[in-house]
């Protein structure tokens, strides 16, 4: 490893409410939420960023995975690390290149972290690991818990070798469509309805498990509050199909939008396995956090679109 500078377990602020966070990936819609809402908690976050320009700013600092080079301020214990660190998903078609890129930039930053806390260079007491419900596959109707078997498809096998680059215990959490209506793939699937058209992949009957952006950010450190470990699934109670999605959005535009189909077979042909983020049917139960004592603010649809 270069140039690191050993992080100390001594916290700097002995019997203050305020927590400590380390947050890697703080760039995304989940980070960028995530640490505002613990602003709101009075709580610190430290943010590594691998745009160095980024790094002027406060409590924002260089690392750089695949060079195994992090530069932070020593002196700091922290009440846990969260790694939101990996390529947009959805951002680019699945070219060769980016299918190694999404898996390079989930598994380089993941093990190094993991290093860096096993070895004390980061001082933590918790790390949160973020995952993804593309575990699981195709799975139809079928609903799928913690304990189910892997699926079929990149994406399962990219989730696979992730969730194995995680080393230390650590909350491992299975994201589901994050769902807010500003940014991210919510605006994106009903950007027709206004229009009166409503797109729909395939014949809409895929399942989709979705979480509420607000309810996320708050598992995520109730997970570190609580230092659970294994693996959860961070999605909402009550799952539908894409087409019951879009239809009930309608329903609150007081809109009957045109029902556009678009065949799974073209779009695969098209965008190869790309088509596996639209298609895919995975109904993914949540009972397990529940269990936890964590409770959902957004347990359903109709309480998103309020």
């Amino acid at each position: 490893m270069k140039n690191y500078i050993t992080a100390s377990s001594i916290h700097s602020m002995n019997g203050s409410s305020e927590k400590k966070y380390l947050l890697a990936g703080g760039s995304g819609m989940v980070g960028r939420a995530l640490q505002k809402h613990l602003q709101k908690l009075g709580h610190k976050t430290f943010v590594l960023s691998t745009n160095e320009k980024k790094c002027d700013q406060e409590l924002t600092y260089y690392w750089n995975p695949s060079t195994q080079t992090i530069h932070l301020p020593a002196g700091i214990s922290f009440d846990a690390v969260i790694n939101l660190a990996g390529a947009n998903i959805a951002d680019k078609l699945w070219s060769n290149r980016r299918k190694i890129e999404l898996l390079e930039s989930r598994t380089a930053s993941t093990q190094f972290l993991c290093s860096l806390i096993s070895s004390g260079h980061i001082a933590s007491s918790h790390l949160v690991q973020l995952s993804a419900i593309g575990y699981y596959g195709d799975r139809g109707n079928s609903w799928c818990e913690e304990s189910s078997a892997k699926g079929n498809g990149f994406l399962s096998d990219l989730t696979a070798m992730w969730e194995k680059s995680c080393t230390i215990p650590a909350s491992v959490l299975r994201l589901g469509i994050v769902f807010d209506k500003s940014e991210g793939a919510f605006p994106k699937m009903i950007a027709s309805i206004p229009f009166y058209i409503a797109t729909i992949f395939g014949n809409g009957d895929q399942y989709v498990s979705w979480i509420d952006l607000n309810d996320l950010c708050d598992m995520i450190l109730y997970c570190a509050d609580q230092k659970l470990t294994g693996v959860y699934n961070a999605v909402s109670s009550n799952p539908l199909t894409y087409r019951d999605c879009l239809r009930s959005f309608a329903l609150t535009q007081n809109k009957k939008p045109i029902e556009l189909y678009i065949p799974k077979k073209f779009f695969k042909m098209i965008t190869k396995d790309f088509y596996e983020l639209f298609y895919f049917s995975q109904r993914i139960s949540n009972d397990k956090i529940k269990k936890e004592g964590f409770k959902f603010k957004c347990e359903d649809f109709t309480m998103f679109c309020k």
